[in-house]
């Protein structure tokens, strides 16, 4: 298992053969397919209920007052996908903001810094856009769950191993029981293999709904 912040890199690996499957959202795949990178979603494995967000400058009072601004988020990922989204409930699209190009985790600590006036990042920098003067949430996926989680394969792999396939998915779903039953131990171990504390692996879960 190789944990990837940088969806760009992700796709890189699978689309090289240096990775066999990834954990994605649908509009990524859809990425894939256009780059004729031939995969195929195996399971759906959660859905973000809160973990994904917007955090904003005090004076950025709604989705519409991002024209013009500066706001970090990585092109081409659920971020992208989010804002997007937001952006086009309010007749406005990208094109419409200063964009600065930043993987999730260094959009959020651009906020937090002042570098830019919004991010559309996660947890736990959502938590964290308090430590800005002015800072706050404008919008999570809570209020807007459009961002499901995804495991796919690369076609041929599906084609050729069907019993590792089978296998991955009964070792998903026994841990998904094990997670849920077990959530104090579970959340040590989760946060210590991804280097962040117990603390802000909290705030993901709370904002994750396994399925």
């Amino acid at each position: 298992m190789i944990p990837v912040d940088d969806l760009g890199i992700g796709r890189q690996l699978i689309a090289t053969d240096k990775l066999e499957a990834l954990s994605i959202t649908p509009e990524t795949a859809a990425i894939l397919g256009d780059a004729a990178i031939s995969a195929q979603a195996v399971a759906m494995t959660d859905t973000s209920e809160g973990a994904d967000g917007i955090i904003v400058s005090q004076d950025i009072k709604d989705i519409a007052d991002l024209k013009g601004k500066s706001v970090a988020f990585e092109i081409g990922s659920p971020s992208h996908f989010f804002l997007s989204y937001l952006l086009d409930k309010r007749g406005l699209t990208t094109d419409d903001l200063t964009v600065v190009n930043t993987i999730a985790p260094d959009a959020g600590a651009a906020f937090v810094a002042g570098k830019v006036d919004a991010a559309v990042t996660w947890e736990p920098w959502l938590s964290k856009a308090s430590e800005r003067e002015g800072g706050r949430l404008l919008a999570t996926s809570k209020e807007t769950p459009i961002l499901p989680a995804i495991l796919i394969f690369r076609t041929e792999v599906i084609q050729k191993r069907p019993q590792d396939i089978q296998a991955v998915l009964r070792a998903l779903f026994a841990a998904r029981e094990w997670i849920l039953a077990n959530q104090g131990e579970a959340v040590a171990i989760i946060a210590k293999n991804f280097g962040i504390t117990n603390s802000s692996l909290h705030s993901v879960g709370s904002a994750t709904k396994i399925m």
